[in-house]
């Protein structure tokens, strides 16, 4: 059985993301080998909590470090944190693509007929 979703992500859900439409741009960087071993990153500054990268903030970024979501791909740099950009793209797909379900799900609510 697979772990449960863990609190930090389960609270960047709180907030309404986009939906991704079933298609992510970042898929291409899963797929070429290249693109996957040279990875960028994206920096959060410590001193500004609600600094928003990417659709993600900062105290978000410091949830997840702590409670071990991207392990090894989130780097504390002291003033900042460092997270692999492939990590950050893979975790706001996720959130776009389960508000998606969510909003699939309340579609085909609206088509059953009342009783």
């Amino acid at each position: 059985m697979s772990e449960a979703i863990p609190r930090a992500v389960l609270d960047m859900l709180a907030e309404k993301w986009r939906t991704s439409g079933g298609y992510s741009a970042f898929d291409s960087v899963f797929s070429d080998d290249r693109r996957k071993a040279d990875p960028s990153f994206y920096f959060h500054r410590k001193d500004s909590p609600d600094g928003d990268v990417n659709g993600v903030r900062a105290r978000e970024v410091a949830a997840l470090s702590a409670a071990g979501v991207l392990g090894a791909h989130i780097r504390d740099r002291g003033e900042s944190y460092a997270v692999n950009e492939h990590a950050h793209h893979a975790l706001t797909d996720f959130c776009s693509e389960v508000y998606e379900a969510w909003e699939r799900f309340q579609e085909r609510l609206s088509r059953i007929p009342p009783r």
